[in-house]
């Protein structure tokens, strides 16, 4: 499905904080979505108990996954990720 949004969550990040958004993209996402929300009301929006990433600002949550990606030897996107068009190989697209 060259089209297909398959996201890496949070939820795996938290159930695995070692590598949980790592072995989604692995397994075919090419979909994250840093948490944008303000550090001061996070815990506000806390769906599951120890969600990952809870404590870090935006910009270091985008720094994070940005290496990450990096690491696994996947390009980070740079257009709308809304599944358009096809979706080059190895593109994660951070929404």
């Amino acid at each position: 499905m060259p089209r297909s949004q398959h996201p890496s969550t949070t939820a795996l990040a938290t159930l695995n904080l070692a590598e949980g958004r790592e072995l989604g993209l692995s397994r075919g996402a090419n979909i994250v979505m840093p948490n944008l929300t303000p550090a001061a009301y996070r815990a506000d929006y806390e769906i599951y108990p120890a969600k990952a990433c809870i404590r870090e600002t935006a910009e270091e949550c985008q720094s994070c996954l940005s290496r990450r990606i990096v690491a696994l030897g996947r390009k980070i996107g740079t257009g709308k990720g809304d599944g358009a068009g096809r979706l080059p190989g190895g593109t994660i697209f951070v929404i």
